[in-house]
């Protein structure tokens, strides 16, 4: 639930793992940051500051 507008919404996500001899080198997350935004009531600030 988001705490700002009290809705629910969902969400995809993204980890990407990298391995290297067994162990994890590296990681990176990849979010639909237009989704958080939307359901923020904020998604009018992110398109804005994308122009």
């Amino acid at each position: 639930m988001n705490p700002a507008t009290g809705r629910t919404f969902r969400t995809a996500n993204i980890r990407v793992l990298r391995i290297r001899n067994g162990l994890i080198a590296e990681t990176c997350d990849h979010h639909d940051h237009l989704a958080f935004a939307a359901a923020d009531g904020r998604a009018d600030q992110l398109l804005a500051a994308l122009d």
